[in-house]
């Protein structure tokens, strides 16, 4: 084998682990990923319904949540980056009929109970 391929060769194989590891390094990551905010529905009503989440300035879909069954939903990040105030909108689907929450103070990684009945 040339000695500039056995060069080469060698540099290539001692770069590689280095190159590899820098995933997992947590200095890499200098911000720390917020805590998750979900609201858990219980929907007893017999009708499916659209849930929003809106803090006056935005408002968003979280989800939709069957008949007489429960679902845990994502909060964005957006919504409660800090403590703060947030309503939920529960949109009956195929009715006019909307219904909303008084202002919920919620906090990240904070799970809210919303019930529909």
């Amino acid at each position: 084998m040339p000695r500039a391929l056995r060069t080469t060769l060698a540099l290539v194989l001692l770069l590689a682990p280095a190159a590899c590891g820098r995933g997992g390094n947590a200095s890499a990551n200098p911000r720390p990923r917020p805590p998750r905010t979900f609201v858990t529905v219980t929907n007893r009503d017999f009708r499916a319904y659209t849930v929003y989440v809106t803090n006056n300035l935005q408002r968003q879909r979280l989800g939709t949540v069957q008949p007489v069954s429960s679902a845990t939903l994502l909060i964005p990040v957006s919504f409660v980056q800090t403590a703060g105030t947030v309503r939920f909108i529960a949109d009956p689907i195929g009715s006019d009929a909307v219904a909303t929450t008084f202002n919920i103070n919620v906090s990240p990684g904070e799970t809210v109970q919303l019930s529909i009945f």
